[in-house]
């Protein structure tokens, strides 16, 4: 999305473009994370999140959101539907005595879960696993060691044309925002890997209220699938 937004060729442009994102961030109300393995391991992530909660004096509405969740939900939705449909087939479709017709549907669901459940534990586990990594992996954040993908390619496109280095532009912008008149650039980027260490991992354990997923977000998710369904019910209530 940075390579689309942002001009790549003109260098000019493009520091302008990176200098000027910090208005952009002001002016939004929310800045939501999604948070994988890689987040904090990537320049302009760390960039943006600094630059918002700069803008807000700390105080801005931070949401994380971990790119494994909606995974976890679209596994969980596709089984369950899965599920319904097949019960709603059976029982409307076959013609039998109503002990093999609740036996059929228990063996549906049985087939089911046994195909769907390890995929998503797998999902959950990573989730999970994500989420209590995330102090050790903050507590030792230092941007210095962030990728950036214009260095990751040497600084030069596809086509043979040099790229303007990103990481310059953005410790410039660090370096100004974290650093005293008496700090050299290194020191600029310690404070800054200080606020990382500091807020980042509160921001987002925060969101989740610790380093597993919450109750009432696994509630929500496991329980809101069979929602649907039950529109089928309301006539007969009526």
């Amino acid at each position: 999305m940075d390579k689309l937004t942002i001009p790549q060729e003109d260098e000019k442009l493009k520091e302008q473009c990176i200098l000027g994102l910090a208005g952009f961030l002001q002016r939004s109300e929310t800045l939501v994370i999604l948070w994988s393995e890689s987040y904090i391991g990537r320049v302009w992530c760390v960039y943006e999140f600094a630059a918002f909660t700069r803008m807000h004096s700390g105080k801005g509405n931070v949401q994380a959101v971990p790119v494994t969740f909606p995974l976890l939900l679209l596994l969980h939705a596709a089984w369950w539907l899965a599920v319904n449909l097949v019960i709603y087939v059976v029982w409307n479709s076959l013609d039998l005595a109503l002990p093999i017709l609740i036996l059929l549907c228990w063996c549906s669901i049985g087939l089911f879960f046994l195909i769907g459940f390890p995929v998503q534990s797998w999902a959950g586990r990573r989730l999970t696993r994500n989420l209590h990594s995330l102090t050790a992996q903050l507590s030792h954040f230092d941007v210095n060691e962030a990728k950036c993908s214009c260095c990751s390619c040497g600084h030069v496109s596809s086509e043979g044309e040099e790229i303007p280095c990103d990481r310059e532009l953005i410790y410039q912008s660090l370096q100004d925002w974290y650093g005293k008149d008496s700090d050299d650039l290194q020191a600029g980027l310690e404070r800054f890997n200080a606020v990382v260490r500091n807020k980042l991992t509160g921001q987002i354990l925060q969101t989740w209220g610790g380093n597993a997923v919450p109750v009432k977000i696994f509630t929500y998710s496991v329980f809101s699938m069979h929602t649907p369904f039950l529109i089928t019910r309301i006539p007969a209530t009526l």
